[in-house]
């Protein structure tokens, strides 16, 4: 708590010697909230160094023994964690051959190594759109990057914060190919968005969605059109030329489809099929059942915006992170609400900030829309295909939405700006604390 109350007196000292949030120099602020962040991620690595976590951590190492660079491929009926591709699992295979480490602590360093990966291209991409001396945007890059599920992604043994990090960079390459002043079809963005959106779909199949960045931001941007379609063709090109040789190989040529799943082929056979009778026996209850309870349980979806806050399958990390997930689990959905109010009333169209919050919203919106999809696909009671951590960079939408919050005072009358300031300084010194608190708690 030390700590905490020095960094948020320091960071209450520099904005107090500016009068106005107008000439408070929110990017020197930025930085200071970074090196916090970096310190408290570097220590929240060592703290759990060692302490095996993750919801399938026996899996994953399988599957590490099971593959390496001269024999990539899996037999995908030999267990279960053979239905994801290999990428991931040869990258911590790696780390540990060079720093002749054992499998738990290669995992753990490639997910810190991911983690700081995404904490960087966030911070750069919010830079090259020239709004990191809004103080919302700072409030959007810690609360992503300082949340109880963002610390969850760093410390456990998983594949989803390496996905994650590969659509941050697709996610600044984005950012990047729409400001070059070029019009050149073919440039470096172009290759490093097909490379990133390639290798999240090597990772986990769940990376497919990073190659809807690009499209995104084209069609928020909406100028240049038939130069921006060329573009999105050449990065699709790259996109395939960089997977189809391995699914080909992995998944076709076995089980003649590209997008398997051990579910219902060898797998919760009986659930399965239970499972498919009960949805077709009425669709429109099963899909109501994702926002409402069900025959004694609780909503579909509950449990992916509950692992925002805590991870799943593990009780809290002490009694004070229980309370705290408990404070967030009732006081964040009102905020999203009012951020999503403010989203549609307070926003200038015609900004920056809000044409990447447009993008990271209908990034999020995607990936919500897959995850439901997956579900109904395989309508397993039991098999957990509602993890939030499947879709964790969903959380860059919600997060948008809370940050307007903080930029709520812009709407006051110019006469209050005191108002202004004090209302800035309370939401930032909260983002930080949150920051803090959720990294070196830990609250997971």
């Amino acid at each position: 708590m030390l700590v905490l109350e020095g960094a948020v007196g320091l960071c209450f000292a520099e904005m107090r010697a500016h009068e106005t949030p107008e000439t408070i120099p929110w990017e020197t602020i930025e930085r200071f909230f970074f090196v916090v962040a970096l310190l408290s991620k570097y220590a929240l690595f060592f703290l759990r160094l060692g302490v095996e976590f993750g919801y399938d951590v026996d899996g994953h190492f399988q599957a590490m023994k099971s593959v390496s660079w001269l024999h990539p491929f899996f037999d995908l009926r030999s267990f279960y964690y053979a239905l994801h591709p290999a990428l991931g699992f040869l990258m911590t295979n790696t780390i540990g051959l060079l720093l002749h480490k054992p499998p738990l602590i290669s995992a753990q360093i490639i997910s810190f190594l991911s983690a700081i990966t995404i904490l960087w291209f966030l911070r750069r991409t919010l830079q090259l759109l020239g709004v990191l001396d809004r103080p919302g945007a700072i409030g959007f890059l810690y609360l992503v990057c300082g949340s109880p599920l963002f610390s969850y992604l760093q410390v456990a043994v998983n594949l989803d914060v390496i996905v994650f990090a590969f659509a941050s960079i697709a996610l600044y390459a984005s950012a990047r190919l729409l400001s070059v002043e070029h019009r050149r079809v073919l440039c470096w963005p172009v290759f490093v968005i097909g490379i990133a959106a390639g290798c999240a779909v090597l990772v986990k199949q769940s990376g497919l969605l990073v190659l809807s960045l690009p499209f995104l931001f084209a069609i928020v941007r909406g100028k240049d059109v038939w130069l921006q379609v060329k573009r999105l063709l050449m990065i699709s090109g790259v996109f395939v030329v960089m997977i189809f040789p391995y699914y080909l190989v992995n998944y076709y040529l076995p089980e003649g489809t590209f997008l398997f799943n051990s579910a219902g082929t060898f797998d919760y056979v009986g659930e399965y099929r239970a499972g498919i009778a009960k949805r077709d026996a009425d669709f429109g209850k099963y899909l109501g059942s994702f926002f409402l309870g069900h025959g004694g349980n609780e909503a579909r979806l509950l449990p992916t915006w509950r692992a925002l806050w805590q991870a799943e399958d593990f009780d809290p990390q002490s009694d004070t992170a229980a309370t705290y997930i408990s404070f967030y689990e009732s006081i964040m959905p009102w905020l999203l609400l009012c951020g999503f109010l403010l989203f549609l009333v307070g926003l200038p169209r015609n900004h920056e900030w809000f044409n990447f919050g447009v993008v990271c919203i209908g990034f999020s919106l995607l990936q919500v829309l897959s995850l439901m999809l997956f579900m109904m696909l395989y309508p397993i009671d039991g098999y957990f295909s509602n993890k939030g951590i499947y879709i964790a960079s969903a959380s860059l939408g919600i997060f948008f939405f809370i940050s307007l919050l903080i930029e709520f005072s812009q709407l006051l009358p110019a006469r209050w700006l005191s108002i202004r300031w004090y209302w800035q300084f309370a939401f930032l010194s909260l983002v930080l604390m949150f920051l803090v608190i959720n990294t070196l708690g830990p609250v997971y």
